[in-house]
């Protein structure tokens, strides 16, 4: 973190995932007016909820040090200062109670989810939120009751970490899952095909499972893919004699894309899109998003998208949660689709004589074929009228309601789901493990970063 005066106010640079978290911190901590604090985010590098609400303390020791000294101030943390200071994944007790019918349909659950918060608070409570609903989350059940708890320990503070809750609440529920296909004669695969959602089940949120819902194809697929049923014989149990240990096992899992509830309503991300010249007179769009497009139909090559900097930039929410590409894409295509409009309306009056003309593939066009190069119009557009900037706000789909107070309606605008299948080899004498392979199938939807993508798939 870098940390620079500037004209009475303060100038922040760094590798942060939520900018407009350490702006308005900061304002407090050094009783300045917003204008007079100014929030740049530089390259991240790896951060996986550890650079979400953390590097506002350093950000303050930084602009404390700086504002005290009149000069810059660079802090930089080594990996073995992170280990020892910054938070990490929440520690976290889970127990369950179920009830289950003769056939193996489970009746009832009852789950109780502990986490210890450290000393300080953080973001635990809503940590602790998403644990919850994942508690159960991928099997139909009527009757629920999950209690959570935080507690408060002379330990070092917890904080965010890759899954926010949801996968201490995945391990417990998918290994006890085990447990009871056991308890009622059914294989771990045949238990989960008995209860897992199927289009027009409904969450223990009460939130009704979307008709596009394929969590048992998902399932199906990664058994095929793994040639699970042939691998379940080659198990060794534990059995002395065997040079290695083989285990093979699966895990099924739903996981909450976006805020919790009604986070996405309240942190009401915003977005922007610009049309400007740049020093050589060239025409560029710029994205505006404090969030690390194909909607306006141009050339990537005209498209410039900064780093965020809470000096020029809507506030679009934090760079978490899996809410990236759902909600802060969805707000730059709005507004890259406003931005076109004005464009295309501009092409038509001006070039011909009012037909209507579409923008795609980085010409402008009508109709009967007739088209204009997008740098060309856009060069003319900017001539005329100067810099256009167009903004659009999240709006969660209509008929969407979260109470907070019962945990009841839609925790989330959209789900995530797949499921894993692991062989694994334990070396009896060095107890040595060596993962041998995994076989994953995912339902994630459109795919817009395919390299991203599938960097998530095996993180």
């Amino acid at each position: 973190m870098i940390a620079v005066p500037d004209d009475g106010g303060i100038l922040i640079e760094g590798s942060m995932q939520c900018p407009y978290y350490v702006h308005p911190e900061l304002c407090v901590i050094l009783g300045l007016p917003p204008e007079k604090v100014r929030v740049r985010q530089a390259v991240v590098g790896g951060a996986f909820g550890g650079k979400e609400d953390f590097p506002t303390l350093i950000a303050g020791y930084c602009a404390l040090l700086a504002l005290k000294s009149g000069r810059p101030v660079k802090m930089v943390f080594d990996r073995n200062e992170d280990i020892l200071f910054t938070t990490k994944r929440h520690p976290c007790r889970v127990r369950h109670r179920t009830g289950l019918a003769e056939d193996g349909t489970i009746t009832a659950w009852e789950v109780s989810y502990a986490l210890d918060g450290g000393a300080y608070t953080t973001l635990s409570p809503v940590v602790m939120a998403r644990g919850i609903i994942h508690a159960v989350i991928g099997y139909r059940c009527e009757n629920v009751f999950i209690e959570g708890r935080v507690y408060r320990t002379n330990t070092p503070p917890a904080g965010a970490f890759r899954g926010f809750g949801a996968p201490q609440a995945l391990w417990a529920l998918e290994s006890h899952v085990d447990h009871l296909a056991e308890a009622v004669g059914l294989t771990p695969v045949e238990f989960r095909l008995r209860n897992i959602y199927h289009p027009g089940d409904t969450t223990a949120t009460g939130q009704v499972v979307d008709k596009d819902y394929g969590g048992e194809k998902v399932v199906r697929e990664a058994l095929a893919a793994s040639d699970f049923s042939a691998k379940v014989s080659r198990c060794t149990h534990g059995r002395s004699g065997a040079q290695k240990w083989y285990g093979v096992g699966l895990a099924f899992f739903c996981h909450g894309a976006g805020f919790t509830g009604d986070g996405e309503a309240r942190i009401h991300a915003r977005a922007a899109v610009e049309l400007d010249a740049d020093a050589a007179g060239e025409p560029r769009v710029i994205v505006r998003v404090s969030s690390t497009a194909d909607a306006l139909g141009v050339d990537r090559e005209h498209v410039d998208c900064p780093f965020p900097d809470t000096a020029l930039v809507p506030d679009s929410g934090p760079t978490v949660a899996s809410r990236t590409t759902m909600v802060v894409g969805h707000t730059v295509h709005a507004a890259a689709r406003k931005l076109k409009q004005r464009l295309e309306e501009f092409a038509a009056d001006t070039y011909f004589g009012g037909k209507p003309t579409q923008l795609v593939a980085d010409v402008f066009r009508t109709d009967e074929g007739d088209g204009r190069p997008f740098a060309q119009v856009a060069l003319d557009y900017l001539q005329r009228s100067g810099s256009v900037r167009e903004e659009s706000a999240f709006e969660l789909p209509p008929g969407y309601r979260w109470d907070p107070e019962t945990f009841r309606g839609q925790a989330y605008p959209a789900y995530s789901l797949g499921c894993n299948v692991a062989e694994v080899e334990v070396d009896p004498r060095t107890l040595q493990v060596r993962v041998v392979r995994v076989s994953a199938c995912f339902d994630i939807g459109r795919v817009i970063n395919p390299l991203q993508a599938e960097a998530q798939v095996h993180g």
